[in-house]
């Protein structure tokens, strides 16, 4: 089952209806009214053994520099816009599975 939020508040209310349910959380880092570093540390203080996947399209200038940084830290694995759909199967799979190798 997949769910979906459009900004980070949404996902964090979601995720406190639904916790137990999620398994994995994949985390734009440039999203309205919370970025993705700050989603992302908020999920891993409420449940620290879900898994999260960062994606973004920012580019590594200065000006955004600190937050890609920071949620590439805080995701367990991170994928760089654009990528196809088979390289985000793979990245789920890896992280949902990580003792079997695709």
């Amino acid at each position: 089952r997949v769910l979906s939020a459009g900004n980070g508040v949404e996902a964090v209310e979601q995720f406190a209806t639904h916790s137990v349910e999620f398994a994995l959380v994949v985390i734009d880092v440039d999203m309205p009214r919370m970025n993705g570093a700050e989603l992302s540390r908020i999920l891993a203080r409420l449940r620290p053994d879900l898994r999260l996947l960062g994606i973004s399209g920012m580019s590594c200038d200065p000006t955004n520099a600190s937050q890609l940084e920071a949620a590439k830290k805080l995701t367990h694995s991170f994928l760089f816009k654009p990528f196809t759909a088979e390289v985000l199967l793979k990245a789920v799979h890896s992280l949902l599975h990580p003792s079997i190798v695709p």
